[in-house]
């Protein structure tokens, strides 16, 4: 290693005939200290550290600063907060039953063909068709597959049906006297 090449704190050991100085990553005392990169970070550590980042003029420590603005852009998308209600909530058609029987009749199946194929009974085939039974989201989905046809469709947002109010503190003594005129 050359004079020029070791960092300043390192060069000033050397020069006062070997005191010690402590790595910035383990705390552990050395002789000298390397300058590396950690994740965009300058750090001064011993020989031992030096492994887990790369030196500053290096070709590699150009494409680390990325990589910690990346990471930091992902964690604000975890973090960003989400509004629940603004979602597209799907909800089961009220015409399943007359869909499924249509798309059958077009196939030219009968309920024992279309229970094959969705791996179900033929008594469920014809439950559905009655709308004596609600499909599950698994038999809706393999419904939707065989017989090429929608069953769910995205429900309406529903505006707040109540004014937003101010919370309430309690009964005032305000209170107590407008319920006695009234």
């Amino acid at each position: 290693m050359f004079l020029a090449d070791m960092p300043l704190p390192s060069l000033k050991a050397l020069l006062c005939g070997g005191i010690t100085v402590i790595c910035e990553m383990c705390g552990k005392g050395a002789s000298y200290l390397k300058t590396i990169l950690v994740e965009g970070t300058r750090l001064q550590v011993c020989g031992d550290c030096s492994k887990f980042g790369v030196a500053p003029g290096s070709p590699d420590a150009e494409k680390e600063i990325p990589v910690v603005e990346a990471r930091l852009e992902q964690r604000e998308k975890r973090y960003k907060e989400k509004n629940v209600f603004e979602r597209d909530i799907l909800e089961l058609v009220g015409d399943y039953s007359t869909r499924i029987r249509k798309a059958r009749e077009r196939k030219g199946w009968d309920h024992e063909e279309l229970g094959k194929r969705l791996h179900e009974k033929r008594s469920v085939v014809g439950n559905l068709e009655t709308g004596s039974i609600h499909p599950s989201e698994g038999l809706i989905k393999r419904l939707e597959r065989v017989l090429d046809i929608k069953l769910m469709e995205k429900m309406e947002q529903v505006e707040q049906a109540f004014p937003s109010r101010k919370p309430s503190r309690g009964l005032t003594l305000g209170d107590m006297i407008k319920f006695e005129k009234e």
